[in-house]
């Protein structure tokens, strides 16, 4: 017989569902109501989560203190519900090295509060929301309206060997690079209302630790990035907000144009390898024409601390609004303007730039080739150190 509890259906009644459980369901999904079942160890009723997902079940609980190993990638249909008890203690975690763990494609699934390991054994994507296809046979269909909460995610860490790879993979539909990717974006054939949040994301990889690509109406946002950057690839309306990341083995938000009408506000990088926030054609899908170079971004309200290039690096992007950040102690200038037109850049905060007195030259704001009608006003720069030029 079934447990019910305000409303709410559980499978189990043995063991299985403490006040705990419950006051953690709650606050994750309120109103929840399901048939939920348990994947942990002694009466719960799977030992595995892909052994769970095979048999049909669609709202899943993983126990604390518990890890699910899995031998092959997890293909999770639509509105499937997966809910951790404690995000550090309930994980899940890919054995076999030649897979992704967690494959997303479907519509309208909620996933919260559980570790996605790949690095414990060097496997491959943790993480990958997408439609499933191969490179030319796109479907829009099939991967929106997804929900990716309070997770951790532990990515491949083994980039010495050169087999670094996504930990989180927002894909988008599956276009062939060039002009098909292309079109696509200018008719907004984009995947849509994916939600990536709150979320810890680790790697050591240089490449896109957490990639956000090909979407609308979407938004990675309020997540800690340790070791790897944020790219967000091709997007429209949509949102790469108050991330905080840390340590990047590269940029720490890396923005590839053409990009259209979305907003990259709040998010703090700090001691990032290269330039703190990167903004620049997508080498694959170019050339680009002057239409999708008009890009009417908004960069509003980021910090960047200590890079290793740049605060801020903007490359063939027009008609964006870059106001109110922060570049804190970068290694050379604190905004780069490169073959850019018709840019605002109003009241940023420049502080120290050519920090490390290494670079041959650093200038607060430093523009070079074909910079043309832009508008740069009330901005602030301070060097006390003597450095800049």
């Amino acid at each position: 017989m079934d447990d019910i509890i305000d409303g709410a259906t559980y499978k189990k009644t043995e063991n299985n569902f403490t006040d705990a459980d419950k006051a953690k369901l709650d606050s994750l999904t309120p109103g929840v109501d399901g048939n939920w079942v348990f994947v942990g160890n002694d009466t719960n009723d799977y030992s595995t989560l892909g052994e769970a997902i095979t048999a049909g079940e669609k709202d899943i609980i993983i126990r604390d203190n518990y890890v699910s190993i899995e031998n092959d990638s997890i293909v999770v249909p639509d509105g499937i519900r997966i809910l951790g008890i404690d995000r550090d203690t309930s994980i899940v975690r890919q054995a076999n090295p030649g897979k992704d763990l967690l494959q997303i494609y479907a519509n309208g699934t909620n996933i919260q509060n559980v570790t996605w390991d790949c690095g414990t054994n060097s496997a491959q994507a943790a993480v990958v929301i997408g439609d499933g296809s191969t490179a030319g046979t796109p479907n829009v269909s099939v991967g929106n309206d997804n929900v990716f909460k309070g997770n951790r995610v532990l990515g491949n860490p083994t980039v010495a060997l050169g087999s670094g790879i996504f930990a989180l993979f927002v894909a988008g539909a599956s276009y062939s690079p060039g002009a098909d990717t292309l079109t696509a974006f200018d008719n907004e054939n984009l995947q849509s209302g994916n939600i990536i949040e709150d979320n810890i994301i680790e790697s050591a990889w240089e490449g896109d630790g957490a990639s956000f690509s090909l979407q609308k109406n979407g938004s990675i946002s309020n997540n800690k990035v340790v070791g790897t950057r944020i790219a967000f690839y091709m997007c429209v309306n949509s949102q790469c907000s108050n991330n905080d990341v840390v340590d990047s083995a590269s940029n720490g938000v890396f923005v590839a144009t053409p990009h259209k009408s979305s907003i990259i506000s709040g998010n703090t990088v700090s001691d990032s390898v290269n330039s703190g926030i990167t903004i620049q054609p997508q080498v694959e899908h170019t050339p680009v024409t002057d239409d999708q170079k008009r890009n009417f971004m908004t960069i509003l309200g980021n910090t960047v601390r200590r890079s290793g290039n740049h605060g801020l690096e903007i490359n063939n992007s027009n008609n964006n609004a870059i106001g109110s950040n922060t570049f804190d102690q970068v290694a050379n200038h604190g905004i780069y303007l490169q073959q850019c037109k018709e840019n605002t850049v109003d009241g940023n905060t420049i502080i120290n730039p050519r920090y490390t007195n290494v670079t041959p030259r650093g200038s607060g704001i430093y523009m070079v080739s074909n910079v043309i009608d832009n508008v740069i006003s009330d901005n602030t720069i301070t060097d006390t150190l003597g450095f800049a030029q």
